[in-house]
């Protein structure tokens, strides 16, 4: 019986993520004037917002199925001129609205916005996709 590389891809990526997303930290970032708590899970290079999570566990929302979704390979190298982020050409082309955090030092970050309210770090996106491509 042959599977689909998408089953396979899934299967593998839902595995991954339901038996190593347990340490995590919590950030906050200041995004479009609002304070948003994220789930900061550092082995796996996932920050996530708080509204994804529950039971300290990776829920089914937008930015978690952007994970998934993430790839550079549909991509045109032009998106990638004069520097762009790599996280925030894939949050586009996930119909995702690229925002700045800032957190209480001043630091800025790039994340990913989704309809759903649920908010994905663009560097998660990034190495997602490579990993992803990889798999290919």
């Amino acid at each position: 019986m042959k599977l689909n590389i998408w089953v396979i891809k899934f299967l593998i990526f839902s595995f991954f993520l339901v038996f190593r997303v347990e340490a995590q930290e919590l950030v906050s970032f200041k995004v479009n004037d609002q304070s948003v708590v994220f789930y900061d899970y550092q082995d796996d290079r996932i920050t996530i917002s708080k509204n994804c999570v529950k039971k300290k566990k990776i829920q089914p929302c937008m930015a978690y199925k952007a994970l998934q979704a993430a790839s550079f390979q549909t991509l045109a190298e032009e998106k990638f001129q004069g520097g762009a982020n790599p996280g925030a050409v894939i949050c586009k082309a996930l119909k995702g609205k690229v925002v700045i955090g800032e957190d209480k030092k001043a630091n800025e970050n790039s994340f990913c916005l989704f309809e759903d309210k649920s908010i994905i770090d663009n560097g998660s996106l990034s190495y997602y996709a490579t990993q992803n491509d990889n798999v290919k």
